[in-house]
């Protein structure tokens, strides 16, 4: 869960559109994906744990990437691979949370 705050939150969600020329209109429905602002707060998938199974299980943060400049900084949680949040640097304040579809590589 993510609490009240100044972040963003993109959250990618799937809608159908129609062509308007005949041809494509053949293949009925093409799937899309947009990406829509929530209001915080809001929930974060994330997987319920760790497989018990496997040895030495990835958790935490597992993913870092600086902007070009350097003032803003992107993180990914094994635990949350389909959330993106991004830090401003200079604050350590969040920016913005993008939650896609599917996982972040």
């Amino acid at each position: 869960m993510l609490g009240k705050t100044n972040a963003d939150v993109y959250i990618e969600e799937e809608v159908e559109s129609t062509f308007s020329d005949l041809k494509h209109r053949l293949n009925m429905l093409k799937k899309q994906t947009v990406f829509k602002c929530e209001s915080t707060p809001t929930s974060i998938r994330r997987n319920m744990g760790p497989d018990p199974g496997r040895p030495n299980p990835r958790v935490g943060v597992g993913f870092i990437e600086f902007n070009a400049d350097g003032s803003l900084l992107c993180t990914r949680n094994d635990n949350m691979p389909n959330a993106l949040w991004i830090w401003r640097v200079g604050s350590l304040e969040l920016v913005a949370v993008v939650q896609t579809l599917g996982a972040v590589r």
